[in-house]
């Protein structure tokens, strides 16, 4: 049987210990940033941005998209068709919170019909208005958020108070990034190293 004395002197001056308690620290850190990334999993909508308008019959879909700059939306895809002869629109949407997906929501608006475009109030959540624009000869949907003023609900004081958004494709999320806005180094190093270049 091999004993101490038969191992090479690097062997021996070795501490062990140090060694194994790193790999342990190394482990735990990484089952770490794993539970982090599988809590931060986003479902994302199939969807893919879509406009059609003639005789006075215009639809769109997508997800609202922020255009003004600010952190990103929880996922919305949306329906929009608007109908000139009823001077109404209807908007159907499903959210999405995390992997969860809800039940989808339709309401119909009185809208204004231009030459150029249709627009609507949605004043319908308890926190915010959303003012709706289509522009029909550019093909594209637009909608400001503003929050509502006075309002008393806890949740909404923390709401932002106004953010600018457009419908957009759905699978232009795939670039989301589920590290953002979490410390997951080994993961980071990882991923930086398999990337594509």
């Amino acid at each position: 049987m091999e004993n101490e004395q038969s191992r090479p002197n690097w062997w021996r001056r070795r501490n062990w210990w140090k060694i194994g308690f790193f790999v342990v620290l190394f482990a735990f850190e990484l089952a770490r940033e794993w539970a982090v990334l599988a809590a931060a999993q986003q479902a994302w909508p199939n969807i893919s941005y879509q406009f059609d308008s003639y005789d006075g019959f215009t639809k769109a879909r997508g997800i609202w998209k922020r255009v003004d700059g600010g952190e990103g939306l929880v996922p919305v895809a949306v329906t929009i068709e608007c109908r000139r002869e009823l001077g109404k629109c209807v908007s159907m949407s499903t959210s999405m919170n995390g992997m969860s997906v809800f039940a989808p929501e339709a309401d119909w608006f009185d809208a204004t019909f231009s030459a150029d475009g249709v627009s609507y109030e949605n004043a319908l959540p308890v926190c915010v208005t959303m003012a709706v624009k289509i522009d029909t000869r550019m093909g594209k949907v637009f909608a400001v958020r503003t929050r509502k003023p006075n309002t008393q609900d806890e949740m909404c004081k923390g709401m932002e108070a106004r953010i600018e958004t457009q419908l957009a494709d759905g699978f232009d999320n795939h670039n989301f990034d589920s590290t953002r806005g979490h410390f997951v180094p080994i993961v980071s190093l990882i991923s930086a190293i398999l990337e594509p270049r």
